[in-house]
This record gives C-alpha cells, structure tokens and sequence, in this order.
C-alpha cells in the first residue's frame, strides 16, 4: 500500500486528466458547447421567514434533470430543452411546491420558491421555530448526501449549551471530545484518536497549534462555534476529501455573505462555580459576539463581517497518587501524593470576513479570512508529600499560553455548459508561543510522612494550616523558566471539475481534481535555571505559595540576583519538519436506477517529508527524509428503500500519519512530574480499510432514525506504551509511542432525532426528543497482549429532550452526554494500564424572545459536577486503585442578543 517513488506527482496529474478527457470523449462530446438549450435559475426560501432553504431537491418532472440549491437557496439547471416544463421542489419538513416554466433557447429563466411547514393532524400547520428550522436543514442535507454524514445547522449548535466548537460537536452520534479544565478540546469519531481524526475550515484542513505529541490533533478549544453556519461530520469518506482521516472528518463551515441582510450582536456574562482553593483570576465569565451582513453594487458584491470575545476564568483540583508496588493489585498502599490548584484565566477572541463577488449565477469569486486567537493566562500551585523519602516539595508554576490560527482563501465556482470548476487558494498559519513559563521550586525534608498509614497519606492535602509546623519552613531550591514556540505554515491549491453524462437513461456524474499541499513546521524549545538559593531570604511556610503570577523577566526577579544556565538538554526535541503532499483523484457517481446508485473512485496521495534536527541529539544514523506513495480507493452504495428511507453501504481506506515530534528520536526528562517521554523515528503511518452498512429513515414531521454497523481494519496503528522505571532513586513514568502488530474496531450506532407533532397531541407538538448511543469495540497488539485502543471509548452516547414553541418565543434544551470507561495508556501489565472513569455530563440551555428581535439566553453546564477519574488497572477490577482525580465545577452564562 506504500511504496517509494520520485514520479508520483505527475502520475496522479496523469491519471486526473486522462480520465477527466477520456470521459468527457465518451460521455458527451458536445459537453461546452451551449447549443440551443436555456437554463433554469431560482431560489428556495422558508416562506414565513425568508430564510433561505440548503440542499433542497429541484426536478424537472417528466425528465431527469435537477439540481440542488447552495448554502443560500439558490440553484441552477443548465442545459434545458426549450419547452415548457414543470418544475417541482421538495425539503424535508416542508410542502412540495411546483411552478410551470417555460425555457427559450439561449436564455435563462428565473423562478423562486417558498416553502411552507408540513401539514400534520387536523390540517394545522405547525410553525417551525429557529431549532425546528435547523434541524429541518440539517436532516435534508443528511438524506441527499452521496455518503454517510451528520450535518449541524447553526440554528442547532448556538441553541445547545455549548460554549465552542468542540463541545456542539459531541452532540453528534458516534462523537466524543476530551476535556480540559472542564471544557471540550480534542475531537474523536467512532472511537478514533483525535490524531486519526480530520479538522477542516471550509474544506481546509487546520494543522494543529500545539506542540509535540499532539501534533497531528487538533484542539477545537481554540475556535469559537458562533463564527460557522454549520458543522458536517463524514463518517465514511469520499475520493474528493483528504484521505489522512481514517477516523471520519469534523468540516467547519464559516459564515458567508447571504442574500439578504442583517445584524446581530450578543452580550452575556456568567459565573463557575469551581473548586479551586485560590481564585487569583476570579470565577466570572464574559461575551460579546456581532455579525454585519449586506449586500453592495445590486446584490453583485457580498461582505459578512463577525466577531467574537469570550473570556472565563476557570479554577480546579487535581490529585495524583503513587503506591509501593502496583503489582501487588489491592495490596498496595500510597506512599507519594500530589496535590495540584488550578487557576487559569482564558481568553478567546476571533472574527471572519467573508466577500462574494458574482459576475452572474453561473460564476462567483469567494475570499474569506478568519482569525482566532487563545489565550490561557494560569497559575498552577502543587505540593507533593514523598513517604517515602519523607520529602515535601511545593511548586508555583506561572505562564501564559498563547495560540493563533489565521487563514486566507481565495476561490471560484463556475457554470460552464453542464460543467462545474472551483478552485481554491489558500494559506493556514498557525502559532504557539509559551512566552516564560516560570517555575517556583521548593523544599523541606518532613520525616512525619514516613510515619503516615495509607489512608492518612492518601487524603493529604496542599492548603489550609500546616499539620507539621516543626517541619519548618520550605526552601527554593531552583527557579527556571521555559520558552516555547511552535510555528505551522501550511499552503495549497485544489482544483474541481465535474459534469454529467448519461448511463442507463439516468444523470450520472464524473468529478477529478488535484490538491497540492506544503507544509513547514517548527518547533523550539528552550530551559533556563537558577542556582539554588536555599536561604532564609528565599523560604516560605508550608501551604503558602509565594510569586503568583510572576514571571522570570518580571523586575521584582531581578532584584533577586540569581545566576543562570542554560539546561542544552532540554532543547532535544527542537525540529523543523516539511512536508509535501501531492493529490489527486477521480469519482463518478452511477445511477442505474432512480433507487440505486453508485459512488465509487480512488484518491492517490504523495507524501515527502524532510527533517531538520535543531535540538542536540545525535540524529545522524537516522533517515531524515521518507516519501511513499498511498492508494486510496472507495465505494459508496445507496439504494432508496422509499422516498424518505435508505439503505447505504461503503468501503472505504484512510490513513493516519504520524505525529512530527514522535518521529525525532528524543528522550525528555522532567524531574518535576517526574515523567520521560521520548520519540520513535522509526514509527511508519496508519493505514485502514472500513466497512459501513447503515440505514436511515426520515420523515416530513422533522423525525430520524439511524442505525448502523461500521468496521475498520488498521495496520501500523500508533499507540502510547507506558512502563515505570527506576532512575537516581525516583519512580518515573517512561512513555514512548510504537506501532502495535495490527488493530481492528467495530462497532455499531443508533439515533433518533423526532419532533413529537407526529402524536397529534398538542400539547407535545413542540416538543422534540433526541437520543443516540455507539458502542465500539477496538483491539490492538501491545506486545503479548490483546487490548483496546488508548482513548478509546466502547460506549458513548447523548439523551436530550428539546423544546420549541414560535409563538411565545421560548427554546429549551436538556442534554445529557455519557462516555464510559476507556484506557488512557498501556503499561506493562494490567495492573499499571492507566484508564479514565466514565463521565456522565448533564447541560441545560434556553432563549426567550423578550419583544421583537430582542432574545434572553441563560447556558448552565457540567451540572453533575463531573469529575475526570484516572484508575491504575481497569476500573472493573478489584484491583484497580485510583490514579488521579480532577474537578471542575459547574457554571452558568446568561445574556441577550439582538438581531434586526
């Protein structure tokens, strides 16, 4: 499946056009000539609101010609006849409307539609509020799609009790997102790691702003949900989209220009309730957000501009254990706690201006630049009590965490004849700095510990009054200071081109197009030390954590008159990393029957990648370049059992590179946590073969119901070994990443999404229930021993009850997400194997339109106070013991936001 080779790229350019001319020769010679046909334009809106209406289904009845509208209703038939036609319009939820038509040759004729809500029981049509609306979108666009796709309008996500994008994510069935500090961050799909995962803006892919070992995954923290319009999660790919996802893809779609114009702005405020002892910062949050939108030179020329800010303070306790021999399972008794208060502040800000310019309906120019901005300013205090050695140290950890993501696209879409071309430039610059992060290292020897039992030892804490005053004081032993600077360019072009032809008496299309993409990526690193101190001058009591917030380059540190050095080693893991990849592809999708139809073509993908080593490892016995070549193919079936029901099949391939700071072969240790981690050049990439089978059934009352097998085979799968060792005397956890023999998960989903207007009982027609669970189940080597993924979860799932009454302006939403129990890491033995405990989450969300466009919001989450629970040895067992514990809190937002 991999192989060398120097000729690819024109290879795959080869391939495209040879098939795109071979195509074009036999499917309809005449494809760009206009002829005498007309063509048909319109727009498809919501007729109580003027909403535009994506993705509804246009036919010319008698004939098989049709089209599907944009992302702002409007839709294009080219290459009528001249005659008179009648045309039909259909969208779930929605009344099927029909016009007649006349169409002249060489001439374009304008026709619009405006749908009304579907009639139930009784005759009455129930008026659809601003969630109904949305998910009216989202279930059409799911129905029509070639593939198996979740589809989250923003009507949707800016109701539910999310507060960024990866938590209105985990709404979606077979998603769940990692925390941190209580908030979503890292995507995963089906039980995939986040790495194996893709992230797109726009159909971009994100690279990752973090450094080091998440460097292929990327945080969703960073960006806020209220800049995109809709959110699609694709389960099972098609040859048009990146293969380095065989996990499934999160596509983020930002705000464009619509049709009509509008303004809105949203101010709120909020409170946690956390537990953090010391609240530097505060606990209140705050938000702003505002969107212009309007059209110039006739409607020609279209300008959407938002932003956002939201910044929240945050706070929470973490605690870790050790314990005198693992292996002796229930036996084991705490000789090492770690106390540790969080007390971060963090700050996000963003905004998108998005332009259109179109020269008529058949060909539009589009340039979008967005830019969000995270900043995570945190204190970090920890005290740690050592049986053992009968040794307290206590640390003040100050940095700031400061991450941008900007990008910049330019692109077209064109109607020539029957033949579609877009295109798109772009560039995506992404940029992590930890500026000074300052360490405050302290020390007293304390031979009470020695004398603790299990239990006393176990329930130490690092705050309040000093148990063992004649202790003394504690000593600094060390303050050092750390820079951090990661930096990812990533730029591209990708080119489209599809058209129909005839098979069968049916519409069938072929679509071909190329990607190239260069990347560069860097990352440094540097650790500078004082000299000890240990004097009067430099001690302070227990439970007392001088220098909050102060910095190395801070004036009151000079003062202090330390003498540096610089720690070369840890400088190991510095690197720039380029990589190249070239792509191109080629599908057609066959309809043999007005059932049945066919997506089936392939993707081919070049990767070169080339490494500098600028840390001071010795790498020259090393290859610092590798290319190979990936072939990628794929079919999707879909046969309609009705028209509100299908039956959809696909095999699929994917792969997962890996992560650019495991490949340098590094060894890090930090004598603080007390943990090694160390890289692999000789990891290779993930490669996958799925299988899906899925069916869905709709109805036109705004119901779904889902439910589906998926299975996936991986060779080379990439998972994170963790052994103890002894070194100068400490206990240190090594953690190194490698291949496993080979990896497999299957699984199966189901999902119901019903408004219950179809009772007939009215006082339930507003309201809506939604509900989906995933079970998956995922093996992998690890070395003698057959286990799961690492965070992999086998059971996850949502329960929500929604509520949407139009008429006095009120939206409720209670959700509850539930993640079972999954491994966090593979030790040596069953009794070392680190896992999370599952978590039950339960968030609550309202609106109510106060007067006119004036509506009042509230948000409150994490109200089962849910605690993140790390247990050495499966949880199962009654030998597992408790690992590390954090929590959060919950909190609350409320605040009103205006459009007009």
């Amino acid at each position: 499946m991999i192989s060398k080779t120097s000729k690819s790229n024109r290879v795959i350019i080869f391939l495209v056009l040879t098939i795109f001319v071979f195509c074009c020769m036999i499917a309809n010679p005449n494809i760009l000539k206009a002829q005498t046909a007309g063509q048909i334009i319109g727009k498809v809106t919501e007729a109580g609101t003027g909403s535009p209406l994506p993705g509804a289904n246009i036919i010319i009845e008698g004939t098989n010609r049709g089209a599907a509208t944009d992302m702002n209703g409007r839709f294009v038939i080219a290459k009528v006849p001249p005659g008179t036609y009648n045309v039909k319009v259909s969208f779930l939820g929605y009344q099927d409307s029909s016009k007649e038509v006349r169409v002249n040759a060489n001439q374009t004729v304008s026709v619009n539609f405006a749908l009304t809500e579907t009639v139930v029981k009784g005759e009455e049509v129930v008026v659809y509020g601003k969630l109904s609306r949305g998910k009216a979108k989202s279930l059409h666009l799911q129905k029509m799609a070639p593939n198996i796709k979740n589809v989250v309008s923003e009507e949707e996500f800016s109701i539910f009790p999310d507060n960024n994008a990866a938590e209105a994510v985990r709404r979606i069935p077979s998603v769940t997102t990692t925390t941190d500090q209580g908030e979503g961050s890292y995507v995963q799909i089906r039980g995939m790691a986040p790495q194996q995962c893709s992230v797109t803006i726009n159909g971009i892919k994100v690279p990752a702003p973090s450094a080091l070992a998440v460097d292929r995954k990327v945080g969703l923290d960073l960006v806020q949900a209220n800049l995109f319009q809709s959110i699609t999660v694709t389960k099972a790919l098609t040859p048009d989209m990146d293969g380095d996802a065989l996990g499934g893809s999160v596509n983020f779609e930002l705000k464009g220009a619509p049709e009509e114009s509008y303004y809105e702005v949203e101010l709120g405020g909020g409170f946690n309730q956390q537990h953090s002892e010391f609240n530097k910062y505060g606990k209140d949050r705050e938000k702003f957000y505002g969107t212009a939108a309007k059209r110039f030179l006739n409607n020609k020329l279209g300008v959407l501009l938002s932003g956002t800010y939201h910044r929240i303070n945050l706070g929470s306790i973490l605690r870790e254990w050790h314990y005198n021999d693992d292996a002796l399972g229930k036996e084991a008794s705490v000789i090492w706690n770690k106390w540790t208060d969080y007390d971060p502040r963090r700050t996000r800000y963003g905004g998108i201006l998005t332009t259109d310019y179109e020269f008529n309906p058949n060909n539009k120019l589009i340039l979008t630049y967005s830019h969000n901005t995270y900043l995570d300013q945190e204190i970090r205090r920890k005290t740690e009590f050592d049986g053992k050695k009968g040794r307290e140290n206590m640390e003040v950890r100050n940095r700031l965490e400061d991450q941008r993501l900007d990008m910049l696209s330019l692109g077209g879409k064109h109607l020539l004849g029957a033949v579609n071309l877009d295109y798109t430039l772009y560039g995506v610059k992404t940029h992590e700095r930890l500026p000074g992060r300052t360490y405050w290292r302290y020390r007293r020897s304390n031979s009470h510990l020695k004398d603790l039992s299990s239990e006393e030892m176990f329930n130490l804490t690092g705050y309040g009054n000093d148990p063992w005053p004649d202790a003394g004081p504690l000593y600094l032993r060390y303050m050092k200071y750390q820079t951090h600077d990661t930096k990812d360019n990533d730029y591209g072009a990708a080119f489209n081109i599809k058209f129909p032809y005839k098979f069968l008496d049916q519409n069938s299309t072929f679509k071909a197009g190329v990607k190239v993409t260069s990347k560069k990526r860097t990352y440094a690193r540097t650790e500078t030390k004082s000299s000890g101190g240990m004097t009067d001058e430099l001690s302070t009591p227990a439970r007392v954590y001088p220098f909050e917030d102060v910095v190395w380059d801070d004036p009151e540190v000079a003062k202090l008159g330390f003498d540096y050095k610089d720690n070369s080693a840890y400088d190991s893991e510095n690197f720039t990393a380029n990589e190249k990849i070239i792509a191109g592809y080629a599908m057609t999708t066959l309809n043999w029957t007005n059932r049945l139809s066919t997506l089936v073509g392939v993707r081919l993908e070049r990767t070169a990648n080339d490494y500098l080593y600028t840390g001071t490892y010795d790498a020259t016995n090393t290859e610092p370049k590798t290319n190979y070549m990936n072939y990628l193919p794929s079919m999707h079936i879909t046969y309609k059992l009705t028209s509100n029901s299908n039956l959809r099949l696909a095999l699929t391939t994917g792969l997962a590179r890996p992560s650019y700071s495991k490949l340098v072969p590094y060894e890090f240790v930090d004598e603080n946590d007390l943990t090694v981690s160390k890289g692999n050049p000789d990891l290779k990439p993930t490669t996958a073969k799925g299988v899906d089978l899925f069916f869905e059934k709709y109805s036109s009352n705004l119901g779904f119901f889902g439910t589906g097998f998926f299975y996936k085979k991986l060779e080379d799968q990439i998972g994170a070994h963790t052994v103890f060792e002894q070194r100068d005397g400490e206990t240190y956890k090594v953690t190194e990443p490698i291949n496993t023999e080979f990896g497999k998960i299957w699984g199966f989903e189901i999902a119901v999404n019903q408004q219950l207007s179809f009772l007939g009982v009215k006082f339930l027609q507003y309201f809506g229930v939604y509900a989906n669970y995933t079970y998956t189940k995922a093996t992998s080597k690890f070395g003698d021993r057959e286990l799961s993924f690492s965070e992999n979860p086998p059971h996850i799932g949502n329960l929500g009850l929604t509520y949407d009454n139009p008429k006095i302006g009120l939206v409720l939403a209670i959700i509850g997400n539930y993640r079972g129990k999954v491994i966090k890491s593979v030790g040596d033995d069953e009794y070392t194997d680190i896992w999370y405990n599952r978590e039950i989450r339960l968030d609550v969300s309202a609106s109510q339109r106060i007067f006119g466009n004036l509506t009042w919001f509230v948000k409150l989450n994490n109200l089962t106070d849910q605690e993140q629970r790390e247990i050495l040895g499966d949880p199962a067992k009654d030998f597992s013991h408790v690992y590390q514990t954090e929590y959060y809190g919950p909190y609350a937002e409320s605040g009103f936001r205006y459009r007009f």
